[in-house]
C-alpha cells in the first residue's frame, strides 16, 4: 500500500500536471508557464481571499504587483500579452479545481461496513503521466504498479501478428480475486510504431 501524501505533495503533483497539460495545449506559452508555476512553487504569490486577486512579488522582493485579471508589470503593459503573473493565478486556481474534484472523487458517502472493508486506492505519480495531444495517459510502468497494488498476479501476452510497421497482441490479466480481463486483438485501429516512438 502507498503511504498517504501530504497537502504540499498533492498541491505540488497536481501543479506539474497542470504545468504539463497547459504547456502542450499551449506550446507558445510553455516558457511563461515555467516561469508561472517556478513564481507559484517560491512562495512569491499571494492569493486574496476571493481566490480572484493576488499579489505577486518580483524575484527581488521589491515589488508587488496586483493581479486581477491584468497586471501592471512591463510584459502586460508594453507587449500586450499574458504575463506570468497573471498565468500563476490562472495555474494556482486550476490547481486548486483539480484538488477539489479529486477530494469530491475520493469522499463520496459510502455506509459504514463497505467503508470499512474498502482498501485505498493507490496514487498515480506524475513521473508515470505522459501528455500526448493535450492529454495525460498513464505510462505502462504506472499501469502496471496499480494493477499490482489492485491484486494483479499475472500478465500474459500473445503476440498476434508482427510486420514492419504494425505489431497486434493480445493481453490476459489476472486478478487474485478470481477476475480475469481479456483484451482481444483489435485490427480496426492501426497503431504504429512511429506513434510510439514519440512517446
Amino acid at each position: 500500500m502507498l503511504p498517504p501524501r501530504s497537502t504540499e505533495e498533492q498541491f505540488a503533483d497536481a501543479l506539474r500536471i497542470e504545468v504539463g497539460m497547459l504547456q502542450a495545449q499551449f506550446p507558445h506559452l510553455a516558457e511563461r508557464l515555467t516561469r508561472a508555476k517556478d513564481l507559484i512553487e517560491a512562495g512569491r504569490l499571494f492569493v486574496e481571499d476571493t481566490g480572484t486577486e493576488a499579489m505577486v512579488q518580483s524575484k527581488d522582493g521589491t515589488q508587488h504587483y496586483a493581479v486581477n485579471g491584468q497586471c501592471v508589470c512591463k510584459a502586460a503593459q508594453h507587449r500586450n500579452e499574458v504575463c506570468y503573473h497573471r498565468l500563476a493565478l490562472r495555474l494556482y486556481q486550476k490547481v486548486g479545481d483539480r484538488l477539489a474534484a479529486d477530494q469530491e472523487r475520493y469522499t463520496i458517502d459510502l455506509d459504514g461496513e463497505a467503508r470499512a472493508t474498502e482498501t485505498p486506492q493507490p496514487t498515480i505519480k506524475p513521473e508515470w503521466l505522459v501528455t500526448v495531444q493535450g492529454k495525460p495517459f498513464i505510462r505502462f510502468e504506472g499501469l502496471l504498479e496499480l494493477a499490482h497494488a489492485r491484486g494483479l498476479v499475472s500478465l500474459e501476452t500473445t503476440i498476434v501478428s508482427v510486420s514492419e510497421g504494425l505489431a497486434v497482441c493480445q493481453c490476459v490479466a489476472r486478478f487474485a480475486d478470481g477476475r480475469t480481463f481479456c483484451d482481444k486483438p483489435c485490427h480496426d485501429l492501426v497503431y504504429t510504431l512511429g506513434a510510439f516512438s514519440r512517446l
